[in-house]
């Protein structure tokens, strides 16, 4: 075979054509330790192409896994390959204040030093530090978000549409041996999120590497006004050594009818606006805003205070491993990264109101420029309906370089525990790994939101969020809702995003008397095509000098 490590784009395009490929000085600098450090000329394509190692899960990884796939079944010459790898490496220790996973340079004392050697590196102690997590799997066992990326992208069964109009799909079997006659094909329409109509597809027989076309007998012409999308399911029929009966092999979904613009706000009413200093009031009944320095410091709805901390820009992420690209091999230059930037620009960021509106029916409307460093055009604007709606609007251009994330934080009571959100889930995804997160109305606490690593950094989010509510344990809290066409991506913490940064194991990672709360326009891909290194693709880099901009609403849910 032609086994090759770790191809980028690029070269798997030549290995698919089978095109000649000569290797650089900087392929074999970058390559020492690959199986693939040598040239392959155009006679050697006899031989099929298999990836030695390819898709590096290194903790919060595993983005572009679907693109690798959809190479696999372009070119006929291409068998697959071996991620890197199955279960992270680390140890338990179990301590009085519970486990402590344990790795790395945990060790490093009792570590033989040869003389040449420097202390507190990576690349130079013989410790790999957290180099040792990078399975889809954590060492307890536990499933990280990217092994459901991987079920989904690897399933041999696949739903596709024909024609909506006549309720007509294509069922496809890429099994070598298995005929889907082993599973119920069941379909379910919803809206909005809801389920509203489902059925099983009698007798489905799809031999295996072949396809078949059905007739789903959905109710096309009373689909209702809102977002409609069907979902395919292949359940089991048996039950097996791995997994009982009914148990959901793979899904696919297609939209039936796109959300439809929500109707503009007109409800009417008076509100009442002072403005004293750098801070504007907004007073409505039974709730008031507050704006300081061009962030929202308070909202109090029929008394009771949500914000702990100030509803502002955040354009940083505690950094994941793939973001410390070359500075996972030397960490003494970790201080220095680029990607820092976004951080400053973040806790430096200065708003000014430079003013204040009445709109046609009462509403209040609040404009805000920023002063961001590395970033142009900074601008917010903050509309209050009468009706207690709050409609935040943000905008900038970034400078410089890549984008870690354009969004909003905010810390909020720690009663808010409870999160309801209609995108994808239930599992974490961003935008480069999301294939195996299902579009539907998810449920859970903000305990089971947080995804713990070995090494924390950024996790727990949730991308194409049409809504998300986040509520005590009566009900009572705050919706965030998206626009009908742009959703948003979501996380939440029982911790701030700094305490998030600077811990170096679970352990050290406490909850505290917070819930931090981001929504998102997006955030920069994980990446995993190179071990320790993101190679985010198109579409999924937040380019420099692109304006960004977003908008959502806040209601409070009684």
């Amino acid at each position: 075979v032609i086994s090759r490590m770790y191809p980028l784009p690029d070269i798997m395009e030549k290995l698919g054509n089978r095109e000649p490929i000569t290797i650089s000085l900087y392929d074999n600098v970058a390559n020492q330790l690959a199986a693939d450090s040598k040239p392959i000329p155009k006679e050697a394509y006899t031989k099929p192409v298999i990836l030695c190692e390819y898709a590096h899960a290194m903790e919060n990884s595993l983005g572009n896994f679907q693109e690798y796939m959809d190479d696999f079944e372009k070119y006929d010459n291409m068998c697959g390959g071996f991620i890197w790898d199955f279960v992270d490496q680390s140890l338990r220790y179990k301590a009085p204040d519970g486990d402590h996973w344990l790795y790395g340079t945990d060790f490093e004392k009792s570590e033989p030093r040869r003389p040449f050697q420097l202390p507190n590196t990576t690349a130079m102690t013989g410790s790999n530090t957290y180099f040792c997590a990078n399975g889809i799997i954590a060492a307890d066992r536990k499933v990280h978000p990217s092994a459901y990326e991987v079920k989904k992208v690897y399933a041999e069964m696949k739903v596709i549409e024909k024609d909506l109009e006549k309720k007509e799909f294509t069922v496809k079997n890429k099994h070598l041996f298995t005929d889907l006659s082993e599973f119920d094909l069941k379909w379910t329409v919803t809206a909005n999120g809801k389920e509203i109509e489902s059925g099983i597809i009698d007798n489905l027989s799809v031999p295996p590497l072949s396809s078949k076309d059905i007739t789903v007998p959905f109710s096309s012409d009373n689909l209702p006004n809102a977002e409609c999308i069907i979902t395919f399911s292949f359940l089991r029929k048996n039950k097996e050594r791995y997994c009982e009966k009914g148990y959901e092999q793979s899904f696919d979904q297609i939209i039936l009818k796109k959300m439809p613009e929500a109707l503009p706000d007109n409800s009417k009413g008076k509100l009442q606006c002072v403005q004293i200093g750098t801070t504007a009031t907004v007073q409505g009944e039974n709730f008031t805003v507050k704006v300081t320095d061009g962030k929202i410091v308070s909202l109090r709805f029929d008394g009771k205070e949500y914000l702990k901390t100030p509803l502002k820009p955040n354009y940083f992420r505690a950094l994941i491993d793939n973001d410390f690209s070359l500075t996972n091999f030397v960490p003494f230059l970790i201080p220095l990264h680029p990607y820092y930037t976004w951080r400053t620009a973040t806790d430096t960021a200065q708003g000014t109101i430079t003013a204040i509106d009445e709109g046609a029916n009462g509403e209040i409307i609040i404009y805000v420029d920023w002063a961001v460093f590395s970033f142009s055009g900074v601008k917010s604007k903050y509309i209050i309906y009468p009706d207690g709606k709050i409609e935040v609007n943000h905008e900038g251009t970034p400078k410089a370089f890549t984008l870690l994330r354009f969004g909003t934080q905010m810390g909020l009571i720690p009663e808010l525990n409870y999160v309801k959100w209609y995108g994808r889930g239930p599992q974490e995804t961003y935008i480069d790994r999301k294939t195996g997160g299902k579009i539907a109305i998810h449920e859970m606490s903000v305990d089971d939101l947080e995804h713990h690593y070995m090494r924390p950094q950024e996790n727990g989010n949730r991308v194409d969020v049409r809504y998300v509510e986040i509520t005590d344990k009566d009900g009572k809290g705050l919706k965030f809702t998206a626009p009908y066409n742009t959703p948003l991506a979501f996380s939440a913490w029982h911790y701030t995003q700094n305490e998030l940064e600077k811990a170096t194991h679970i352990h050290e990672l406490k909850h505290k008397d917070i819930t931090t709360f981001n929504f998102d326009l997006t955030q920069l891909g994980v990446g995993g095509d190179m071990p320790g290194d993101a190679h985010v693709r198109e579409p999924y880099i937040l380019h420099p000098n692109k304006k960004y901009a977003y908008s959502f609403t806040i209601e409070s849910i009684k």
